[in-house]
């Protein structure tokens, strides 16, 4: 999209004090055989409807978070700060005069989002998403893109309502040199919610929306025979970091010991919801290295990745992305992060 091929993508390379101008191509020569990559393998679906409102008089979009339990589902209203602008009860008309979505109850953490259910008892929001939705875009994107572009190797299970970006550009050929040089491929499932939360808001709470993921057995052996090698273990995406992490604070590594140890066919699962904010006061147990896209330095993002560098180089990290001309959001550049913060 910004004229060169997606696997042909520009990746800053950070490890210890020195910050390199590389390209995805080149990262097979950056890892060792025995290494670990673990992408998230969880597919975007389209989740934002148009939609008008009767009170303000206005067409609005609402986009739908992962969410969805019984008749009601989760819900922020756009332009931004719109939902603060509704009280319960309201209702906002699908364009079609199909149906409309009845406002229920905000959110009880963060208030300009809100729970809502459809007036219909005979429709369901998956149905309508399905039929009207479009993929959620913020304004970094100015119009809808094509479908092809929400595609990739790795985006398999659908579920996502923001696309998990960190695997976007890798390919079919880049994938064949990593496993050609001996490199390990494994794979979780996290469900991207929301991500629009601002910094007052996640800061405040100290917490993300709630995401649901699903971590094969075989992952976890994976990672767990790599370090026992002394390879790396490198997530690709901060889903896969928050997923992992989830599991060794509320588990620890003993009972996920355990949990192999039960079942030597690797056909289990551990599954679960995950809300966790990391910044610099986590400690990283479970990777060495992140694989990430470029944003802006406010978001809970570049916050996580002060848990594996000092603030001092993700400082630095952007301000050399902005000087080699590095582009940023899902479809932009890479960043390949070693941990060196123990």
């Amino acid at each position: 999209m910004y004229g060169y091929s997606r696997s042909g993508a520009k990746m800053m390379v950070v490890f210890k004090n020195s910050i390199l101008d590389s390209t995805l191509p080149d990262l097979p020569d950056m890892l060792a055989e025995g290494d670990l990559l673990i992408f998230n393998n969880s597919k975007i679906i389209p989740s934002s409807l148009q939609v008008y409102s009767p009170k303000l008089q206005e067409y609005l979009t609402v986009n739908i978070g992962t969410d969805r339990l019984s008749n009601l589902f989760l819900l922020e209203i756009r332009p931004k700060g719109t939902g603060f602008r509704m009280t319960e009860g309201d209702g906002l008309d699908l364009l079609d005069s199909s149906d409309s979505i009845i406002l229920f109850k905000r959110h009880h953490l963060f208030p300009r989002y809100w729970w809502a259910r459809l007036n219909r008892n005979d429709d369901t929001i998956d149905h309508v998403i399905g039929n009207y939705g479009r993929f959620i875009r913020y304004d970094h994107i100015p119009f809808d893109i094509p479908d092809i572009y929400y595609e990739g190797p790795f985006y398999k299970i659908p579920g996502s309502v923001e696309l998990p970006s960190a695997s976007y550009s890798f390919d079919s050929k880049i994938i064949k040199k990593l496993v050609d040089k001996g490199i390990n491929i494994e794979e979780l499932t996290l469900h991207c919610n929301l991500g629009s939360l601002e910094p007052y808001e996640f800061l405040n709470e100290r917490r993300l929306m709630e995401e649901r993921f699903s971590i094969p057995i075989r992952t976890f052996r994976s990672l767990f025979e790599a370090r026992k090698r002394g390879n790396k273990v490198i997530a690709v995406g901060t889903t896969v970091v928050r997923a992992l992490e989830t599991i060794e604070m509320t588990s620890g590594k003993f009972r996920l010991s355990e949990m192999l140890m039960q079942d030597e066919n690797d056909e289990g699962m551990i599954s679960g919801t995950t809300s966790a904010f990391i910044d610099q006061n986590h400690r990283i147990r479970m990777v060495d290295g992140l694989i990430t896209g470029m944003h802006e330095k406010e978001g809970s993002h570049i916050m996580m990745l002060e848990a594996f560098q000092d603030e001092e180089i993700i400082r630095l990290i952007s301000k050399k992305a902005n000087e080699w001309g590095y582009t940023y959001h899902e479809f932009g550049d890479l960043s390949l992060i070693f941990l060196d913060r123990i």
